[in-house]
């Protein structure tokens, strides 16, 4: 008989106690749940050898689930691509937060022609999650500055046509390189509305 779960697929970043346990009753319930462990594993393996040289503890709460490691640290990880095809996430990790200093403008350069300048310094709110997370304790708090611009042009100054375009960079702090890579990271988007 299949479970009330069969055909949802979890995908969950976790260790140690309370997301294992609780994923373990989603994948009980017919769920498919892939369990996303560092790349050192989930800590829980080693708390002792009693299944065939595997942890009780380990084998218990993580039944029925796929696994695989995942190296946060890595701006091409594979978890995000896993993440957008889920049909829902568990985490026990506590969110570091973000902390945003910043300042804008808006300037008219003509009319038809608005340009937006935003520049934000980007901290985390607290590094202990982080750390525990990537197994590292050099963490600063300060992630980088986000620079950023705008620009919005309605040729025939109404909203008949509007054309926008936006630029930003994330200016990576030296101690936060290694969680956005080495180059920093840009994006750009353009959008052109045509109404009639």
């Amino acid at each position: 008989m299949p479970g009330a779960l069969e055909g949802i697929t979890v995908v969950s970043l976790e260790q140690a106690v309370a997301a294992p346990l609780a994923t373990a009753r989603l994948a009980d319930s017919g769920a498919r749940v892939i369990k996303l462990e560092r790349p050192e594993g989930d800590f829980a393996r080693g708390y002792d050898d009693y299944v065939h040289g595997l942890s009780s503890y380990f084998v218990w709460n993580n039944r029925g689930k796929q696994s695989c490691t995942v190296d946060l640290k890595q701006r091409d990880s594979l978890f995000p691509s896993m993440r957008s095809t889920s049909d829902t996430g568990a985490s026990n990790f506590t969110n570091p937060g973000l902390e945003l200093l910043g300042i804008g403008a808006d300037v008219d350069l003509l009319p038809s022609l608005r340009v937006s300048m935003d520049v934000s310094h980007i901290l985390f709110a607290n590094t202990a999650p982080l750390q525990r997370t990537l197994g590292r304790s050099d963490l600063s708090r300060t992630l980088g500055t986000d620079a950023s611009v705008d620009a919005i042009y309605r040729p025939f100054i109404s909203q008949n046509i509007i054309a926008r375009l936006s630029l930003a960079k994330l200016f990576a702090a030296p101690a936060a390189r290694p969680l956005v890579g080495s180059s920093a990271p840009v994006s750009m988007f353009f959008n052109l509305v045509l109404t009639y």
